[in-house]
Formats: C-alpha cells, structure tokens, sequence
C-alpha cells in the first residue's frame, strides 16, 4: 500500500526458514540496489511475490529454493502490472509450477543471471500480455513444459544468452495464443525433447544471428494455426535426428528465410504450409511447402 523498501551498501542480507513468502511486495517498492539479498532453506511459499508493485533486485542468491509439489509456488512470481528488473541472479529451484511467474500485463527484465532447474513444470512463464526481457543470461535443466513460454498476448526478447535443458512435454521456447518473441545472438540446445521451439495460434518469432540444436524427438521448429516465422542473419539449426525435419509449417503458417548463409537440412509441410527462401538454402525442401 504505497510503501517502500530501498536496502543499500555492500553487505548482504538473508531471509531463512520461512514458510510462507521471503519478499511479498504488495502496492509498493522493494529495491535491493548493492550486496546481496539471499533466500535459502525454505520451507514452503515463495521466495520474491510482487503484486501490482516495483522492483529492482541485484545481486540475489537463492541456491536451494525446492517447493516441489507444494500447490504451485514459483520462486518469483510478478503479477498484477508489476515492473521488476533482476540483475546478477543466481537461483536454483526446482518447484511444482513454474520457476519464474509473470502474468497480468507485468514486464520483467532478468540480465546477467543463472537460472538452473531442478525439476519444475516451466522455467519462465509470460502470460496475459506481460513482457519478458532476457538478456546475458543462462536458463538451463529440467521441465515437464517448456523452459521459456510466452503466452497469451505477450511477447519476449531472448538476448546473448544460453537456453538448454531436457524437455518432457513441449520445447525449449514456446510463443502462442497472439504472442511474439525475437531470439537473437543466442544458444539453444535441446538436450531431450519434443522440439526446440514452438509456435502457434497466430504468434510470430523472429530468429536471428542465432544456433539451435540438439536431438528433437518430433523437429526442432515446429509451425502451426496462421503463425509466423522469420529466420535471418546466419542463424543455424543443427537437428541430430535423422528421421526428423529441422522445421515444420502447417495451417496457413509461413516460414521466411532470409538469410544467404542459413544452414537447414530439410522443411516439411502439412495442411498449407507456406515457404520463402532463395533457391539452394534448404537441402530438402517439401513437395508439398507453397513457395
């Protein structure tokens, strides 16, 4: 309710053993600008829940954060049109949801951070039109979903950074439901799983400078429902399954290679799917792909 939290100095600071929520920020301000703020041995609850509110968190440590199966506890969760910026993170959790929630029309910015999952159902979620930055940084582990999901009318710039991980049911980026999402100067490596992204239902992805690979058990870019996605600037996919497509287009989905040096073996298509790219710039291209 309009109060406000600013923690300064080079010292650190530590929430323990709580069992409800480390840092709630309701309607107001929490700002950790210098030392470190550490969050451990938990014992249910959240570790940073912002509602409505500002934030701005350098230096956060949460090394064991483990709230598996406990009704859907992310270690942030930042709702209701709240700003949060995270610098110099470095967080380890595994959780019953997702490790990092953003709903409700809220932005968040993550820089210079590690994000590693132990077991959890998404890495980060970005739903009902919220905004996700991440930029410098590393996500990488285990999930039954997708490692980074953007839904539901958000979007997302995926910036210098490194995304892997084993993915039981879904891919390593997820952009659906009207949502739109830049990879750019990135790593992607699947590591087990579907595909490396998604996307569909109307939702649009630009790739660009950037290399995706791994062994996907279905393709390593799947396109599908009038979506879009362009692909430029010596990007590179390396697909380690033979019997799988680097991409596949379907239902009025369009695929725009735009790039005289991208490395893509072979393009399928269903129901539809449209392809724009110079001659000789997919090995095998799909009799059934409209040109």
């Amino acid at each position: 309710d309009n109060s406000r939290v600013l923690k300064y100095g080079d010292g650190s600071a530590s929430i323990e053993g709580t069992s409800d929520r480390a840092v709630s920020v309701s309607q107001g301000v929490f700002t950790n600008w210098e030392g470190t703020l550490e969050i451990k041995n938990l014992s249910g609850g959240r570790g940073l829940d912002f509602w409505m509110s500002q934030g701005n968190i350098h230096n956060l440590k949460m090394p064991d954060y483990d709230n598996t199966g406990s009704d859907w506890n992310p270690a942030l969760s930042i709702g209701g049109g709240s700003s949060v910026n995270i610098n110099s993170a470095e967080i380890s959790a595994s959780t019953d949801g997702p490790l990092v929630s953003i709903s409700d029309g809220s932005i968040t910015e993550i820089r210079e951070s590690t994000l590693t999952v132990g077991n959890a159902a998404a890495g980060i979620e970005a739903s009902g039109s919220s905004r996700l930055n991440f930029r410098n940084s590393t996500i990488s582990g285990t999930v039954t979903d997708n490692l980074v999901s953007v839904s539901n009318g958000s979007s997302a710039d995926v910036r210098d950074s490194t995304l892997s991980g084993t993915v039981t049911d879904g891919g390593l980026v997820s952009v659906d439901a009207g949502s739109s999402a830049e990879v750019r100067d990135a790593t992607l490596t699947l590591e087990s799983g579907n595909r490396t992204v998604g996307v569909s239902d109307s939702s649009d992805l630009t790739i660009r400078s950037s290399t995706l690979s791994g062994t996907a058990t279905e393709e390593l870019v799947d396109l599908r429902r009038i979506s879009n996605v362009i692909i430029r600037n010596e990007s590179k996919l390396s697909q380690s399954g033979s019997d799988t497509p680097d991409v596949r287009v379907s239902n009025l989905s369009m695929l725009s290679i735009r790039n005289e040096e991208a490395s893509i073996n072979k393009v399928d298509c269903y129901s539809k799917g449209y392809v724009s790219a110079n001659e000789g710039i997919v090995t095998t291209l799909s009799e059934s792909c409209t040109e």
